[in-house]
């Protein structure tokens, strides 16, 4: 169907009125989450095969690298095999070649008897008889390929209602039109100086690129974009927290840095003593700290970040400790309980199973602010728990502190 004239073409154009879509496509392209130009643009392939020109089957030899073209005799699915395999019998005027792919099943409703199909990957034998194994592969739309259609390009998520060779179709059709829509967000001395191809060409280059060469350039900057927009969102985020949020102002003074360091055992390291001061440099602003600290295990980032947590104690406000699972947060809650023996800091752990009246009694506590550290959970987001003065949350990431 085309485009009506009567709409605008723009990034948010029902995918219906592109060319070449129509009505039934359009509620097939909306299954797989495609709904706009915008979208079927970003819509990004999961593969991308570069084949040679095919070969007559009868001229297979075992270990050559090689692609095939011919018509799906015959299926067969094996999903109670230790490894599934699910094999076609695929023929052409000069014989038959049997191709399987492992753990398969996903291909049953993709490659049915009748279809054409162009294979590619590396011949082996079995029992006497020339097979490909897990070989990459494209439908075709008939007996021979499209002369004007290659024997490579990109092979996208794909539906029943809606195979790849269809979607490959509508998005070439529509790939030029649409690439221009997006805006260039750097100047052209910006991706010279950083070897970035423009964007509308690296959406050809992702879409239909020319060779491998090609690909991975338009990869480079499709993925640099997504990075740079990342790291300018989260860049504003802080801008706002910092201009918007206001945060109790953490001082460590000789007297707490004295106190706080009497609970190890041991003499800090350099690294471990220039970013507790940059810790503390963010505590005694008016701002929220942001901050991730990353170090390989048995680095001492548990020591940074229960020093931070004594700071804010010493300043009379309340830690939260949260680990991804309960068994890591018992281990920093026993860590804790080592350096923290004798002291007064008021130290608890919440689990899964605290319960009942023991449980209520405890976040009653909390909420009076008479525990200090609180260890547990992502279970501490919980609207039940509230805290009388929190200062200061610690996110355990698995090797990274946040």
């Amino acid at each position: 169907m085309e485009q009506a004239t009567s709409i605008p073409l723009t990034l948010d154009t029902p995918v219906q009125y592109l060319k070449g879509v129509g009505p039934a496509n359009a509620e097939a392209l909306a299954e797989l989450g495609v709904r706009t130009a915008g979208q079927l643009l970003e819509y990004y392939p999961r593969d991308w095969v570069f084949m040679p020109e095919p070969i007559p089957i009868a001229r297979m030899e075992a270990g050559k690298r090689v692609s095939l073209m011919g018509q799906i005799e015959s299926t067969d699915y094996h999903p109670h095999r230790r490894k599934p395999i699910f094999e076609i019998m695929l023929a052409d005027e000069t014989g038959y070649c049997r191709v399987l792919w492992f753990h398969g099943g996903y291909l049953v409703n993709q490659l049915e008897p009748g279809r054409y199909l162009l294979v590619h990957g590396t011949v082996s034998r079995y029992k006497h008889m020339l097979q490909l194994a897990n070989p990459k592969f494209m439908i075709l739309d008939g007996p021979r390929a499209d002369a004007a259609e290659p024997f490579s390009g990109p092979v996208y998520p794909a539906s029943g209602k809606l195979p790849s060779w269809r979607i490959k179709r509508i998005i070439r059709t529509n790939l030029e039109a649409l690439a221009r829509l997006m805006p260039e967000i750097f100047t052209p001395e910006f991706l010279k100086r950083n070897q970035l191809v423009g964007r509308a060409e690296a959406y050809a280059g992702i879409h239909h690129p020319a060779d491998e060469k090609q690909l991975a350039r338009a990869k480079r900057r499709l993925k640099y974009d997504e990075l740079f927009l990342m790291q300018t969102g989260l860049a504003l985020k802080r801008h706002y927290l910092r201009h918007t949020t206001p945060a109790p102002q953490i001082h460590v003074n000789e007297q707490i840095d004295r106190r706080i360091r009497r609970r190890f055992p041991f003499l800090l390291t350099d690294d471990q003593n220039q970013v507790i001061a940059e810790i503390c440099g963010d505590l005694a602003q008016t701002v929220p700290m942001n901050r991730l600290l990353q170090g390989d295990v048995g680095s001492g980032k548990t020591v940074v970040a229960l020093y931070a947590a004594l700071a804010a104690v010493a300043n009379k406000r309340q830690v939260a400790i949260m680990a991804p699972t309960e068994i890591l947060a018992r281990q920093h809650y026993d860590s804790i309980e080592r350096f923290l023996k004798g002291s007064r800091v008021r130290r608890e752990l919440i689990t899964g199973g605290l319960t009942g009246n023991k449980r209520q009694a405890l976040l009653a506590r909390i909420g009076e602010g008479k525990v200090d550290i609180v260890v547990g959970t992502v279970a501490l987001l919980q609207s039940d728990i509230q805290f009388a003065d929190l200062g200061l949350i610690i996110i355990d990431e698995q090797h990274k502190f946040g």
